[in-house]
């Protein structure tokens, strides 16, 4: 039997391609969007195109059929200069909106078998060492960000409720994301390191985000975190010269430390800072890897 299976946040970039992957395994996809009429011209195919707000109530007579709930709300952390009031939004649309749901599917009747909330690498904070799921908490705002995001996810465990977070590096698609800021700087002639390019750069194919979302939807056993990386790490520098390679334009600039705090603030630490993070509970469940190199992954998004 099909299941019905809800996605917030699924006109976003992680999330449509989710949604289109269940919808061709005939799954019915109950589509949360503060913008329901636009998410139907996204997402072809959806059984439910449901008005979602966290602090509207009409979403949630919904949950009472769901079988599954994959959780992709949150507004854009990289999107605009870090005030106080934008780091109060950023906040508020991952815990407010993660609450909401949490506590509806506490007081259904019938809640779903499993939710599925997407995180952040930025849990470690700025690492030089290895660290995966096992690894403690780092320092900073987005480490306080998603350990409270997380722990709102917690709570369902106490209701027999199979709670799976999983912690996103950056992820590389050609329809939209990081990569297609890159690839337009790039295309001014303005690529280059970020302060000598020396920090890590966790980062997933899209294929590999979506397939780890579906492997922690289908497996009844898997609960807790799982890293959204792969295995094969790099750091910043190697990044760019392998994607200078492919989009056959230089790679010359290093836009210091100092400049891109006078430019973006607070918010330059998303890109001044990494971890070197390995995917190790994920390759424990057997999780396999379309994309393991950065190279591959590059060449399959650019040529």
């Amino acid at each position: 039997m099909n299941r019905n299976i809800i996605v917030t946040g699924a006109t976003g970039l992680i999330g449509r391609n989710i949604s289109n992957a269940l919808i061709k395994n005939n799954e019915n996809v109950i589509v949360f969007s503060r913008r329901p009429e636009e998410a139907k011209k996204i997402i072809k195919g959806a059984t439910s195109y449901v008005f979602w707000d966290y602090e509207n109530s009409n979403w949630k007579k919904y949950l009472n059929k769901a079988d599954a709930v994959i959780n992709l709300a949150g507004e854009n952390i990289a999107s605009k200069r870090w005030t106080k009031k934008v780091k109060r939004k950023i906040y508020d649309s991952r815990i407010l909106s993660t609450r909401a749901l949490v506590n509806a599917i506490i007081e259904t009747g019938n809640k779903p078998e499993c939710f599925i909330s997407a995180s952040a690498v930025g849990f470690y904070g700025n690492r030089e060492d290895e660290v995966d799921e096992y690894s403690d908490k780092g320092n900073g705002f987005l480490a306080s960000l998603v350990n409270d995001w997380e722990n709102e996810s917690k709570r369902l465990e106490d209701y027999n409720v199979r709670v799976v977070s999983i912690r996103l590096g950056t992820v590389l698609s050609k329809e939209g994301g990081a990569l297609q800021k890159l690839i337009k700087q790039f295309n001014y002639y303005l690529g280059g390191t970020i302060a000598g390019g020396n920090q890590w750069f966790p980062w997933i194919h899209i294929d590999d985000a979506v397939g780890i979302f579906l492997m922690a939807l289908n497996n009844p056993e898997i609960k807790g975190v799982l890293n959204g990386v792969s295995p094969t790490q790099v750091k910043q520098k190697e990044f760019v010269s392998i994607l200078s390679k492919y989009l056959n334009k230089p790679c010359y600039l290093n836009i210091p430390a100092f400049l891109l705090r006078f430019i973006l603030g607070e918010l330059a630490l998303v890109l001044l800072e990494g971890a070197r993070v390995i995917p190790r509970r994920t390759l424990e469940y057997g999780y396999k890897f379309k994309y393991e190199d950065i190279d591959e992954a590059l060449s399959n998004l650019l040529t």
